[in-house]
């Protein structure tokens, strides 16, 4: 059972997931909803085995990720693996690069052996500026518009 949202996309994704999924034998019946009914479904369990739902970080750090969407609470069903909590905890107390390693070991440990998730895809944006336009900055959530300046052309 598919549970996804009832937007433009949706149906499409599903179908193309429904597909990838019967060619190795798996069939997939797929219920579609407005997003805060698909939210509140895939909270509450529910009879759902794969569910859509997106996720964007407040700030760059991977217990934004890992962290938050795997024990912290969020609004889905957490990932209840008492070994991953432990990891995850003594990782988010660690700092500089050998935070960085831990949770980089971490994510591949899950990614191998739990998948409690699935990335199918990340957004992608481009900027474009003339030779004038100056002191990039990128954080984030993009491009600071504040931060842009005009370059002075050397004579």
């Amino acid at each position: 059972m598919l549970y996804t949202c009832n937007e433009p996309n949706c149906p499409q994704q599903a179908q193309i997931l429904k597909t990838e999924l019967a060619a190795i034998g798996l069939n997939v019946a797929v219920r579609e909803f407005p997003f805060a009914t698909l939210y509140s479904k895939i909270s509450h369990s529910g009879p759902w085995d794969i569910a859509y739902y997106g996720w964007e970080p407040d700030y760059p750090d991977p217990a934004d990720f890992l962290n938050v969407l795997l024990e912290d609470g969020t609004d889905l069903l957490t990932f209840d693996d008492p070994t991953y909590r432990s990891r995850l905890a003594h990782a988010a107390e660690l700092t500089g690069p050998k935070r960085y390693l831990a949770y980089d070991a971490l994510a591949t440990d899950l990614d191998r052996n739990a998948a409690p998730w699935v990335a199918y895809a990340n957004a992608s944006s481009h900027d474009f500026f003339s030779a004038r336009i100056g002191c990039q900055v990128y954080g984030i959530y993009g491009m600071d518009l504040a931060a842009l300046c005009i370059r002075h052309q050397h004579r």
